[in-house]
């Protein structure tokens, strides 16, 4: 319903630990087309020690350009 809230859903071994901060990207930005406006981002579970800092940076990148207060793009909802 409208007062719902996805929270999602990235790999956290096969995307986040041993994935390309290009491809972290891309599928932020997949799961935020999906979703819609009431979403927030994260891993399927814990980020798992061994993720190189640069895929950790590839994700803050995602949620800090896509904010509300610096994003003028608004996604449909694909849910």
């Amino acid at each position: 319903g409208r007062d719902q809230v996805l929270h999602g859903n990235l790999d956290p071994v096969g995307l986040l630990m041993n994935g390309r901060p290009e491809g972290i990207l891309s599928e932020a930005a997949r799961c935020r087309r999906d979703a819609g406006e009431a979403f927030f981002l994260g891993a399927g579970c814990e980020i798992p020690v061994q993720t190189p800092e640069r895929n950790v940076l590839a994700l803050s990148e995602f949620v800090r350009m896509d904010s509300p207060a610096t994003s003028t793009i608004r996604h449909g909802c694909g849910i």
